[in-house]
């Protein structure tokens, strides 16, 4: 079998999307069932080893951009651009499709294009779609206009021309079929894993880290992601206000990791303000050769977002032994099972509830935990790549 995978995401600092392209096609380059794989990205065929450095090494991070042709950089920041210009819209939509149709001219029928990230070129053999979530159909008002309209489009196109279409939950899958009525049995869920680096960290492990951040082992909350507003921070904050008010102890710190994201001036305009005071941590961007001890030193990770295609870092905090208060009635529900603490993501009063409770070292802390860790060891990137193989194979049968 021969696979191209859509390969953009892999062209500069991994965001989730990345995250997913980059381990997935680790796996899959393990089977030999694939006898050739490449990468598509910005009309370029790519062999793995051109985008697949080792992510957790910054100078060969940084040589792997070095090696990166002005033509893919250009293009790169023109499709930023696209999704939030009308007209750069216009300029990347009509210049792709030549340059993908001349780059996947040599393909048959028989062959398998994955587009990881809902980017669906025209190509001779089958055609694959991974829909992770559809956040801009739900929460259309905290994106930029013009890549709601971008990025809904080829939403719309990959469900018109896909042979199978790939989810990452079962919450993403009942969506499409309730809202598009898109058959149930050309949908695949193959959910997520976490990397290996996230395990649970003892604390002479965590010592270097919490020295350089001043931060004691097991001593923090830590919410970690993006900043933009279906993150819900804005609510988080408020809640932790109102627990530090009532915390009968000394207050467990709050520790904010993440890089700005849509619509996010207002919540860092906070982030400072609250930082200044002392009244929470603000790390920004943490490193991934870092995030692993950060994630297995805390108390707990909170995550209130208010809508997720799966919710990562709730499966990389149980895997770390971290305990987890996350959304309800949400993909992160089906990630986490009976291993969370749960909360109404539109309440600051259950998130308020969440952190005292935590705070004061419940003892079913430790049992939360377990359950956590047990629950964890069922995602795998393994099993992420068995099910996207299994479709692969279906639609070349």
């Amino acid at each position: 079998m021969h696979v191209v995978m859509g390969g953009e995401s892999l062209e500069g600092p991994l965001t989730g999307i990345g995250h997913y392209t980059y381990n997935l096609a680790y796996e899959l380059l393990k089977r030999p069932e694939i006898d050739d794989f490449k990468f598509q990205a910005h009309g370029r065929l790519l062999a793995p080893h051109h985008l697949m450095t080792d992510h957790s090494d910054r100078k060969r991070h940084q040589q792997r951009n070095k090696i990166s042709s002005l033509t893919s950089n250009t293009l790169g920041k023109l499709r930023a651009v696209a999704a939030q210009n009308n007209y750069a819209v216009a300029a990347y939509e009509w210049l792709m499709p030549h340059l993908e149709k001349r780059s996947l001219r040599h393909y048959r029928n028989n062959d398998v294009y994955h587009s990881p990230n809902y980017m669906l070129p025209t190509f001779p053999g089958k055609r694959v779609v991974s829909i992770l979530d559809l956040s801009t159909y739900r929460f259309p008002e905290q994106h930029p206009e013009a890549r709601v309209a971008f990025v809904n489009a080829h939403i719309q196109k990959s469900l018109k021309f896909a042979d199978h279409i790939l989810t990452i939950s079962g919450a993403v899958k009942n969506e499409i079929i309730e809202r598009f009525k898109y058959p149930e049995d050309r949908i695949t869920v193959t959910y997520l894993g976490a990397n290996a680096t996230f395990r649970p960290y003892s604390s002479s492990e965590f010592c270097s880290l919490g020295e350089h951040l001043k931060l004691s082992y097991k001593g923090y909350f830590l919410f970690v992601s993006s900043i933009e507003p279906r993150k819900n921070l804005d609510r988080l904050l408020d809640a932790y206000l109102t627990y530090r008010a009532n915390s009968s102890t000394s207050p467990i710190p709050l520790i904010i990791a993440g890089t700005a994201g849509w619509k996010s001036q207002h919540i860092h305009k906070r982030l400072t303000h609250h930082a200044a005071e002392g009244i929470i941590q603000y790390l920004g961007y943490v490193h991934q050769s870092v995030l692993p001890q950060l994630v297995a030193g805390a108390k707990a990770l909170i995550y209130p977002s208010l809508y997720e295609g799966f919710g990562l870092p709730v499966l990389e905090a149980m895997q770390s032994g971290t305990a987890v208060i996350t959304s309800q009635n949400s993909a992160m529900t089906e990630v986490g099972g009976n291993a969370v603490v749960h909360i109404d993501p539109y309440s600051s009063n259950t998130i308020v509830d969440a952190l005292l409770k935590l705070g004061r070292d419940d003892p079913a802390l430790d049992e939360m935990i377990n359950r956590g860790l047990m629950r964890a060891r069922k995602f795998s990137w393994t099993n992420c790549a068995d099910q996207t193989l299994k479709a692969y194979k279906s639609v070349v049968s």
